[in-house]
């Protein structure tokens, strides 16, 4: 492996993939920032879905045909009607987040984190993929929140996994008529809102709380399974120091700078410095795989255990 590290230097000082290893087998960098988005999570039969949006929409996006879905998905509806919300997870739930797998990458961010190089993992997926490979609440930034708990509008009552997949199960739903049963608070019958960021709202408190800090620190960004194209999520990726290489590992390409193509002039990829390595067109977990299969991982990686959601605590 010497030789083959040694010849792809000498060939380009732009760095590429088999850098990126050498680094991580050689110990050189101690405070990894990973960003996370729906394309970890995506099911094989979907591995070439385009995603264009992040937390609960990225969710839904490829298996539910929204029109409208800023104003469906907002939380202004959400006050007004919480109905339409639960008609929409409930087409999902059950495949998308009750029994969503915890992937090979997953696992990876895992070994990162035992190997104490792992800063944070910044998310946007909304169903505790990360937390349940079993990264710790304070290494986890969940940016767009978690379908994990629940809280009543009015008292802010606190409501657990377990109360939502009652709610789920019970007969609540008309698929007919496209209809379900107001979801009410155990304590003050007030409706109840899954902990997920929906259009108009602010992302979580961590996000702004640890992004300046981390990046400054940051030695390594990881991008995984996002397109780079919701702020302020994305602006993430623009915030390391000059000179930190940034892996991109997708199946499609990066969306286009929005801050240096405001009249649809200028089209600038936000990945450009020379430290860029990116990998797109090939299957994320793949792409993992012979990373860790270059570090001689595997093995690790696949023995890494997974938590149930209602087994989580959160801090």
């Amino acid at each position: 492996m010497g030789e083959i590290l040694a010849k792809n230097q000498d060939q380009s000082k732009k760095l590429n993939i088999v850098d990126i290893c050498r680094m991580l087998r050689d110990g050189q960098v101690k405070n990894i920032v990973a960003m996370c988005g729906p394309g970890i999570n995506t099911p094989p039969e979907m591995d070439d879905f385009e995603y264009s949006g992040e937390g609960f929409y990225g969710l839904v996006e490829p298996e539910y045909d929204i029109e409208n879905v800023e104003d469906l998905l907002s939380a202004a509806t959400f006050d007004e009607d919480p109905r339409p919300f639960f008609v929409v997870l409930s087409e999902i739930f059950d495949r998308r987040v009750r029994k969503a797998d915890v992937t090979f990458v997953h696992k990876f961010l895992r070994i990162l984190d035992k190997m104490g190089i792992l800063k944070r993992v910044y998310t946007s997926n909304v169903d505790s993929g990360e937390r349940r490979a079993g990264l710790k609440p304070s290494r986890v930034v969940e940016a767009y929140g978690t379908l994990r708990t629940s809280h009543c509008t009015k008292c802010n009552k606190k409501h657990d996994f377990q109360w939502l997949k009652r709610f789920m199960r019970k007969g609540n739903f008309d698929t007919d008529k496209g209809d379900v049963t107001k979801p009410k608070c155990k304590k003050c019958g007030s409706s109840v809102r899954p902990d997920v960021v929906l259009f108009g709202d602010r992302l979580s408190d961590g996000f702004y709380r640890h992004r300046e800090a981390d990046m400054r620190k940051c030695d390594l960004l990881i991008m995984l399974g996002t397109r780079l194209c919701t702020a302020p999520f994305c602006e993430l990726a623009k915030m390391t120091e000059r000179g930190v290489p940034r892996l991109y590992v997708n199946n499609v390409e990066a969306a286009y700078d929005a801050d240096a193509d405001e009249y649809g002039l200028h089209r600038k990829q936000i990945l450009q410095r020379r430290t860029d390595v990116v990998v797109t067109k090939y299957r994320i977990d793949y792409t993992v795989g012979d990373v860790c299969a270059i570090l001689k991982w595997t093995k690790r990686v696949r023995k890494v255990k997974e938590k149930d959601v209602d087994d989580l605590e959160d801090e």
